[in-house]
Formats: structure tokens, sequence, C-alpha cells
């Protein structure tokens, strides 16, 4: 079966550490887009961060809405407009930066641009030098606002899509351990290893927000069955739309759970594993 939706996710599976999609992989994916097959991204990215990959596949009117945030968000690339968005809860939130600053790291919340004018609210913490220099440095396009707290509930306060934080490498297990106990069925909380930054990263999301969630969004909007779909992904936040998809395919780094889970796993480039759709 050949899907009418092809979703990637971006680092890792898309590109390595240049930021490049490989030439292969941009020539079959024009192809399928000209035989009429619905592309995204799906990424932990923020858009600003993930639109330098996007324009680099030119895919035409075949070009479905990004997924970025981790699922949180989904926007039209060509407008940067906002489709949809899952939020966190204003209070979990806070309560959740405030459990960060108290172990010394930073906290990065991300929100919709399209919306707000910029990307994070950033609250420094001991670790924000790291922060700044291993991430926030090294995307020049993103817009930075730091504050002493997240604001409050109200109708001037940016929804906040994503929580993110930097862990000290030997102590992510832990503090992820703890951070998921004290807010379990409140957040849906996990660390993935970052390698095109070099960093351990914790994420937070509102529960139930992910990309398989976000996928379902663009393929309800056209007209798409799981059946349908492809997807293709290398970490544990992938998980959810590898094995929602009709074929879920895992990269070779993938950890054991992912691979376990996908339809195949990739065993040369992506560019092979999706040139048997061409025509």
């Amino acid at each position: 079966m050949t899907p009418e939706l092809i979703v990637l996710d971006v680092d890792g599976t898309s590109v390595g550490r240049d930021q490049i999609v490989p030439a292969d992989l941009v020539d079959v994916l024009r192809q399928l887009a000209s035989q009429g097959i619905w592309i995204t991204l799906a990424t932990g990215r923020n858009l600003t961060e993930t639109l330098p990959v996007w324009r680099q596949l030119d895919l035409g009117d075949r070009a479905a809405p990004l997924i970025t945030n981790g699922g949180a968000i989904v926007s039209e690339a060509a407008t940067q407009r906002t489709l949809y968005q899952k939020a966190l809860s204003p209070a979990i939130a806070r309560e959740l930066s405030e459990a960060l600053s108290a172990r010394g790291l930073s906290t990065a919340a991300n929100v919709d641009r399209w919306r707000t004018g910029f990307d994070i609210l950033a609250v420094p913490s001991d670790n924000y030098g790291y922060t700044k220099s291993r991430w926030f440095d090294q995307m020049d396009k993103l817009v930075i606002r730091e504050v002493s707290e997240l604001p409050a509930s109200g109708p001037d306060s940016p929804d906040v899509l994503r929580i993110n934080a930097i862990l000290p490498e030997k102590d992510s297990a832990a503090i992820t351990q703890e951070l998921t106990q004290e807010f379990a069925g409140r957040l849906d909380i996990h660390s993935i290893d970052a390698p095109n930054y070099g960093v351990h990263f914790m994420e937070a999301f509102s529960p139930g927000s992910n990309k398989w969630a976000a996928v379902q969004y663009i393929a309800q909007g056209l007209r798409l069955g799981p059946a349908s779909i492809c997807t293709a992904g290398d970490d544990i936040n992938d998980l959810p739309m590898i094995v929602g998809a009709g074929m879920g395919l895992a990269m070779p780094t993938a950890p054991d759970s992912v691979k376990a889970a996908a339809n195949a796993t990739v065993e040369t480039t992506l560019a092979d594993a999706l040139r048997p759709w061409v025509e």
C-alpha cells in the first residue's frame, strides 16, 4: 500500500548535525509529492527552528501543515498561521517551572510566536548560561523573553505549549522520574537525547498532547485514516505516531522500544526506505 500522507521526524531522521536534509531524501520526497502524496514534518523543535529544514524540501502544493513543539501545535508553513494547539494549564506550568528552579534548572516555556511575537519565555536559574550556550545561542532566529516567573492565567498571558529544561546527563533519569511522579496525571513528561545540540532535555506537555494527536488533526482535514499514513522517527517522542500509523518506520538509532513498536526499521537510509513508493 502506498501511503497518502508521510510524516517525518526532523532531528536524527530527516537531518543530522549539519542540519541539511540529504539530497537523496529531498529527491524522493519531491517525487512522492508529485504523485499526489502529502508530506510534512513532526518535530520537537518549535516552528522557528523547523522552517529552515522545511524550506529545503520545497514540496509545492502537497506540503501538509507542520507539526512542531512535539505535537502541541500545528501551523501553516507558508503563513506560519496557527491551525491547532494544545496548551498546558497556566497554574501547572508555573508549578513545574518552580520545581525546576528549585533544582537549579532554567525553564524554557515554548509559546506560539504567530500569536505572541516570540518563541520562548525563559525563567533563568543556575544553569542558564549553559542553556543559552548549548541551545538558545545556536538558534539566532529565536526570540526569547526572560521573565522572573511564568505568568498567571489571564487574557494577556501567552499559552505555554511545552516546557523544556536541559538536564545534567548524570542526573537526567532521576530528575525525570521525580517530576513524572510529582506531576502524574497532570503532565506528560519524558526526557530525550538531542544529539544535534549535544544535550539531554526534559519535555513536559499537556496530557494527550503528542505528535500522533497532531497527525490525526491533519489527517482529519485530508479525510485520511491511519492506514493511509506513514510515519518515521528515532526517539521515544515519536512512539505514538509510529504506533498509530498504518506504516511506522524506526530509524537505526532509535531505542529498542521504538524499534519493537515499528512496522519496520530503516536498514540503510530513509530515502531508500521510501523509494519503493515512487512510481
